[in-house]
This record gives structure tokens, sequence and C-alpha cells, in this order.
């Protein structure tokens, strides 16, 4: 008769201690319920019923020092009656979740992998999931698992990444397109064709051993057709524009995928509900988290992830279609628990303002959002160098990009990129390993705490217009692949050569006191050289990077007095040379210098 339980069990140590249990089964709100054989101390504090009698939300309250244990749900209409045990275990109490800083800092790199793209480890298959295993269909499931990754962490350590994010990994039950896992069609569980919670939790454990972290990708914004609340809806206003799921196949409304209507000033009730409450696809119905049971299972949902997987940060996709006043209450809730956890926003906007404004429009928010404006802003400039208007060149836009900062409430935390599994790969718009060398070492030392694609390191291409492309496999992440990118003797000498590059530039950031907790501090640039520091108490680090395509220039540090006059050499971190700061000396076109300051005699 109950046919599903969530959360499937919960643990004893939270600072909320309400809990919403969400029974589902035939006319289960006609049953009359009852705590009984109660070692924990819950007390039955109200049963909510909803137009639908096949939902029943029971709100538990635990005690204050609430034990580990379990106690049984009676349901019993008189003529049948039906027990569950329900567990409460022992939360982990981990200190990461109580530092100052957040769990996630600049001194990590992020290394973002599409789970069904990436390496297959296992044989995961699913009788009930639509979609099988099919890798000559561009847009079918390819067979990659969290196996795979799981075999593949000390490559991605080896690379000098510290922290993962994967794509959803939840049961994304689409009858196509269900390989990147944003269409949930059920919250508490992995995809079997990934693997099971139990894989993730064992990844999640590999990763903290190699002293790495986890980034969970969250949608809080909408879920997959094919979920079951889409066949038996738990009340009348669930999603947003419902009526399109009921039978008036005349209502759909999508969204206008405008995130700035939150903010103009000048916005129509018309579009700002377009924004807000259209469904991102046809494919996706818009929740209403407005709706009080729908958002407290939001919130439990999360919670329950990141104490099932001691997870080191979130990742919100869509962050900016949600309604503001749940993301405010979201924000609340998990840091409450885990006021150290890393939370970044998904804003895919140009412009800085609007993305700025998501990191701080409410009372509670996120620890930063993703800095697309600076991504656009960054290939651009490295594409190809222009000196024939001072205001105009590229050096000087990006200069100007970064000078926009103070409208951020902590640019540090900022997740930086060149591309992501959204928008074109980088390789694709810069075309030439040189300039792409100039952009993935600007990423790896300006401000923010920097992400990478998969595949950067092995020089793919992709355009966002065509996700068969942009989302590649992984060559040597199956059996039968001719060569394994994973191993050097597989790659091409150009693909070693900024693999090369990347995991110098990676391991030495790790070790960077400057990277870690260092301040900015730029310079104008003059002539397509563009000039900055990363200066922190115990070290300080310089970035010249001369972004024209023919001319060596000349740099004169005397132009930087007011950082380098204690110093007296800089030790270029990537060829090991030594700079004499005192007299002038030349830096080749398309070259990035990275140098350690040092004081006489050290």
């Amino acid at each position: 008769m109950i046919k599903k339980v969530e959360p499937p069990f919960w643990w004893n140590a939270f600072a909320r201690k309400e809990l919403q249990i969400l029974l589902y089964g035939t006319n289960i709100s006609r049953y009359t319920v009852n705590i009984e054989d109660n070692n924990v101390g819950v007390v039955l504090k109200n049963c909510i019923k909803t137009n639908n009698p096949n939902y029943l939300f029971l709100e538990i309250l635990l005690p204050k020092n609430c034990p580990s244990g379990s106690f049984f749900i009676h349901l019993n209409d008189g003529a049948k009656y039906v027990e569950y045990e329900y567990h409460i275990y022992q939360s982990k109490l981990n200190p990461k979740y109580q530092i100052k800083e957040t769990t996630i800092t600049q001194q990590d790199a992020i290394y973002l992998i599409m789970p069904d793209r990436f390496a297959k480890g296992g044989d995961f298959t699913s009788k009930k999931l639509f979609e099988k295993e099919n890798k000559k269909v561009p847009h079918a499931r390819h067979g990659g698992d969290l196996q795979g990754i799981l075999n593949k962490v000390d490559y991605i350590n080896n690379l000098g990444c510290t922290t993962l994010w994967l794509t959803p990994i939840e049961e994304n039950n689409a009858q196509s397109f269900s390989y990147h896992g944003y269409g949930i069609t059920d919250f508490y569980s992995v995809d079997e064709r990934l693997g099971d919670n139990h894989l993730y939790k064992k990844l999640s454990d590999k990763i903290h051993k190699k002293g790495m972290k986890l980034i969970k990708d969250v949608v809080l914004n909408h879920i997959g057709i094919e979920h079951n609340w889409l066949k038996d809806l738990p009340d009348t206003s669930w999603l947003n524009n419902q009526t399109y799921i009921e039978g008036d196949k005349m209502s759909y409304h999508g969204t206008n995928y405008h995130v700035n209507t939150a903010f103009d000033p000048y916005v129509s009730d018309e579009d700002l509900r377009a924004t807000q409450e259209g469904w991102f696809t046809d494919q996706m119905p818009d929740l209403n988290q407005d709706h009080p049971l729908l958002a407290t299972y939001l919130i439990q949902n999360t919670l329950w992830w990141i104490e099932y997987a001691q997870l080191d940060g979130l990742r919100i996709d869509t962050f900016g279609y949600v309604f503001p006043s749940f993301n405010n209450d979201w924000v609340k809730a998990i840091k409450l628990e885990f006021p150290a956890l890393y939370i970044v926003a998904e804003i895919l906007v140009g412009e800085t303002p609007f993305a700025a404004k998501y990191g701080h429009y409410n009372t509670y928010n996120v620890s930063a959002v993703t800095d697309l404006p600076l991504a656009f802003t960054a290939v651009k400039s490295f594409r190809s160098s222009d000196r024939s208007n001072f205001w105009e060149s590229e050096m000087h836009q990006l200069y100007n990009q970064l000078s926009q900062d103070f409208l951020h409430t902590n640019p540090y935390l900022l997740m930086t990129c060149l591309d992501n599994h959204d928008i074109t790969r980088v390789f694709s718009k810069i075309k030439s390993i040189k300039r792409l060398k100039l952009a993935l070492g600007f990423l790896l030392t300006t401000r923010g705490i920097p992400q990478l694609y998969y595949g950067t390191e092995f020089l793919y291409e992709g355009l966002e217009n065509d996700h068969s492309s942009l989302r590649e496999d992984v060559m040597g992440g199956w059996k039968k692949d001719k060569k394994n990118l994973f191993e050097k003797k597989g790659r091409t000498k150009k693909q070693n050569k900024i693999w090369d590059y990347l995991s110098r530039l990676l391991q030495w950031r790790k070790s960077s006191d400057a990277i870690a907790k260092g301040k900015l501090v730029h310079f104008i640039p003059i002539d397509e050289v563009y000039v900055y520091f990363r200066i922190s108490d115990l070290q300080t680090i310089a970035i010249i990077i001369n972004n024209n395509d023919d001319t060596t220039q000349l740099i004169n540090f005397e132009k930087y007095k007011s950082v380098v006059e204690n110093f007296h050499v800089g030790i270029n971190i990537l060829s090991d040379k030594k700079v004499d700061l005192s007299i002038p000396y030349t830096i080749n076109p398309l070259k990035i210098h990275i140098l350690e300051l040092k004081k006489r005699g050290k």
C-alpha cells in the first residue's frame, strides 16, 4: 500500500527539528496514522492531506537531543493495517561545515564532468527506464557511469584539479535526451544507468580520501516530464501552469529565458511571470516553490544529499528562474545546518550587474554566482589582439570587466570558467594553442575559483547549438575505444602540450598562498600587455600577459613600484628562470609569465 516514503530516512542532529515525511499510496490519506515503538522520542505533530487522496504528508517533531534509532509509522483504516519502520541515523557532525571560510576556496580548481560522457566502469542497465545505451546516436545515452568516474579520480588528481562537479546524477527517465540529467524523475535515487546511491557515496568517500572535494548539481526549478508527480499530481498547485498537464494543451507557457526581468525596473507582469513560472522546456515542468509542502520537500532533499554524501559544495541550476522568496528560505535552511558550505548559483548572463545582483538580492544569499560575464569577455579578449584603439583593445576590455567587481559581494568566491556544458567550448573559439595557454593561464591566476570542463585538456571542440559535439565522449573511457586520452601515449603532441601546461599550473596553484588568500591588484593594460599581481602576507605573484601576435614587449617593473619595490627577483613558475626586477626585460608575443617575487637573499 505504501509505494513511496520520502525522505527515505533522516539524521538526528539537524538544528531543524521538524521533519516532513511524504507518504504515497492508493487512498493513503484515508488511513489513521500513529507513531509507535518509538525509541527516538519523535512526536507526530500533524497529518496534512491534499486534494489527492494518494498523498499524505506527516509533520514529525524530533526531540532536542534526538538519538539515532527508529520508529514505526502505523496506518489503519479499520480494515487494513500497515506499518513502516523509519530510521533516524547518527549525523556525521563534520567540522568542515563549521569553519570560517567556505568549504571550497580559491585554492581549489573544479573539474566539470557529464557522467554519461566521461567513462564507463560498470555494466549498469535498467529495465524500467526508457532510454538504453546507444553510442551511435549522439543524443542518446552513451553508458558513462559513476564507476567510470571513480576509476578516474586519480587521473583528475594527477591533472591537478581538486574538486569534481558532476551534472545531476539523480534518475532522469526522459524518453530522449536523458543523458544530461537535468530532468529529474526521482529526487532521492541515483539513475540506475549511472549506478546507485551506494556507489555515489563510495565515489564521495574516495574523493575525500584523496583530499579532494565534491560538488552536487541541484535542480530546484523544474522536474522531468516522466516524474511520477506528472502521472498523479500531489496537489492542485504543485506546478506552475499546471493546467497544461491537467488536459488543457493550449495552455502551455514556456519561460522567456530572461533572468534579468527580476531586477528590470520597467518589467511587465507578463514578462516576470514568464521568467519565473514558464516551463524551461515542454519536457521540464516548472515547480511551484510557493507551495509550502513542495518548498519543504525541496529543502529537505538538499539537506539529505549533503549529509548522505558529505558534499563540499552545491551548484544551483537555473537559479534565476526560481521564486526569490523560496531561494531565500532554501539558502537560510542550508546555512543553518552547514554554515560554511559553498553554494554557487548558475546565472547564465553576459552582464555583470545582473549576475552580481543574484549574489545579494535576499536576506540569505548564496556564496557566489557563476561568472559567465568574465568568461565571455576573456574568451573574446584572447581570441585576437587589437591595438588600433586603446579603449577597445582586448586587454583593456578584460581589465574593464574585472573593474566591475565592486558590484559583487565577494568576487574571490565567484566560479570562473572559459566554457562549460552549456556554452561553446573555448578551443572552438580560440583556435591557437598559444592563445589558449594565455586564456588558461589567466583563468588559473586571476581572482575566483576556476572551473575546467572535461576535455579542455584534450583540446576538445564543441558548439553550444550542437550538444553532440559540446558533450563528446572521452576517448579511452570505453573498453572498445581505439585510443586512450587518459594516458600520455594516447594523446597527440598538441594534446600533451596543453595537458602538461595545465597540470603544471594546477599543481602549482594548490600550494600557492597568494592564489589561495591573495588580493588582486592590476594595472591598466598598455599596448596589449596586461600586468596584475596576487598578493598575500606570505607570497606575491606577478602575472604578465603579452597578448600581441608578433610584438615583443619591454617590461619595466618601475611602473609597478607600489607592489614590487621590496622585491629583487622573480622566479618563473613554469620555466624556473630568474628575472632581475631591477632592469627591464622582454616578453615574447603570446606569452604569459607567472613570477613568484623574492626579496634579496631569499
